[in-house]
């Protein structure tokens, strides 16, 4: 009688990091001290992008702060739009390793423009070693004073399973874009005297290294942020 060997062959499955817009608030005015009041949870990350913008010299950058909160800045785009607006889109993570009951996360528009505005994004199944998550973070690339259609940043090549948050200011009121097929969008603010835009978009299990958002010709500027999943592996047999 002949003995059939049945092989188990493992298929390792590999997650990724899932992006959550939990907070989007906008048109605050010059000075305005913000705050946002969320429970963070162990093992998350959390990204916080603030749009700012000014009708003569360069914006002011923004610092955030809370109860056992260290934010460290992941990036900035801007620059002069046109003769009238300069607007700044910044990002800044928290790595939180204890987690903080409604705590309370403040920061202040100083020497903008009314119409100020700012998204909260929580990051789940994301690698947390690193300084303050520092491991969590593929890439950032910014691209400044732009003006065309249709504004696009090109990214490296992407690694994996990856998921990425894109965001851009512009010249225009509202920003009025149209999401690329895929992509969430997650804000599309616009504000007025002079006027000036944010959006924000994101995108989980991708391969798509060039986001881009539909939108007529403006002055824009935006940076794309490539997260690192945990790579929490599962077995499966067959």
């Amino acid at each position: 009688m002949k003995k059939l060997l049945f092989l188990l062959f493992p298929i390792f499955s590999y997650g990724q990091a899932t992006i959550t817009a939990i907070v989007t608030s906008g048109n605050f005015t010059t000075g305005q001290s913000v705050s946002f009041t969320q429970t963070k949870t162990v093992g998350r990350l959390y990204i916080v992008v603030v749009g700012i913008s000014n009708g003569g010299g360069t914006p002011a950058t923004v610092a955030l702060t809370g109860t056992s909160e260290t934010w460290t800045e992941l990036g900035t785009a801007g620059g002069a739009l046109n003769t009238t607006v300069q607007a700044r889109v910044q990002a800044f993570r928290f790595n939180c390793t204890s987690t903080l009951i409604n705590n309370v996360t403040s920061f202040t528009f100083t020497g903008s423009l009314d119409g100020d505005w700012f998204i909260v994004y929580e990051i789940t199944n994301v690698l947390t070693t690193g300084t303050n998550g520092a491991d969590a973070i593929v890439q950032v690339v910014a691209s400044n004073n732009n003006s065309d259609t249709n504004p696009t940043i090109t990214m490296a090549s992407l690694s994996g399973r990856a998921s990425v948050i894109a965001v851009f200011t512009n010249d225009l009121n509202p920003f009025n874009g149209t999401v690329e097929s895929g992509w969430t969008e997650d804000e599309d603010d616009g504000f007025a005297t002079p006027n000036r835009g944010g959006y924000a978009m994101s995108r989980q299990n991708t391969s798509d290294n060039t986001p881009s958002v539909t939108v007529a010709s403006s002055s824009w500027a935006g940076f794309a942020i490539e997260l690192r999943a945990s790579f929490r592996r599962i077995i499966i047999t067959n």
